[in-house]
């Protein structure tokens, strides 16, 4: 299995690929591969010929943190969207994670992500994303790299970690739990890579 892992921050893509590689250095049968992705406005425009690897992948996965606008989402929680959206309200059903739900943990959470080309710092912006397109969490990158995977037929999914909550100062609660968090992401991404591994044939 063929899996292409992007993330927009190299404090979130190093530890991921740190543990990930760790875990699965000796492991026949997974190969992994890791790129940056632009984020906000700059990711709005992606070519997807810029993340492909030497063979063909059999899944894209975008890993990060987001911050939850619902209060269904707190601090550290795993998120496993289903839907995407941008700022146009123009959708993107993520049919790979819906299969795949069920097989899932318990405590991971389904939803709606939001995906904003600026910073979402202030509750008042958080409030207004929830009540305007319904989302549960809101990042800055996964909206565009999951048109681009589904115009050209790639298995995608997102899964995020919750570091900051629908009534936080952002930026700092983001910064204080920014390593605890990737730490936690990394784990349930080896977790998520398990579960494809033993449906390998099913699901792509």
């Amino acid at each position: 299995m063929n899996v292409l892992i992007l993330a927009a921050l190299t404090r979130e893509l190093v530890p991921i690929q740190n543990h990930l590689v760790f875990v699965y250095k000796n492991k026949p049968g997974v190969n992994l591969n890791f790129k940056k992705i632009p984020v906000g406005s700059r990711s709005h425009k992606v070519d997807m010929k810029n993340y492909m690897v030497e063979k063909p992948v059999d899944i894209i996965i975008n890993a990060g943190t987001a911050g939850s606008v619902s209060t269904d989402l707190q601090l550290l929680d795993i998120f496993f969207p289903t839907h995407i959206l941008d700022v146009k309200n123009h959708v993107v059903s993520l049919e790979l994670s819906k299969s795949v739900l069920r097989l899932t943990p318990g405590h991971w959470k389904a939803g709606t992500l939001f995906t904003s080309k600026k910073p979402v710092l202030s509750s008042k912006r958080k409030n207004e994303i929830a009540r305007d397109y319904r989302a549960d969490a809101v990042d800055m990158e996964a909206y565009p790299i999951a048109r681009a995977c589904a115009a050209v037929s790639i298995p995608f999914v997102s899964l995020k970690v919750i570091s900051d909550t629908s009534d936080s100062s952002t930026m700092t609660i983001f910064m204080r739990n920014l390593e605890k968090a990737v730490k936690k992401l990394s784990i349930q991404l080896e977790v998520f890579i398990e579960i494809l591994l033993k449906k390998e044939g099913t699901l792509f």
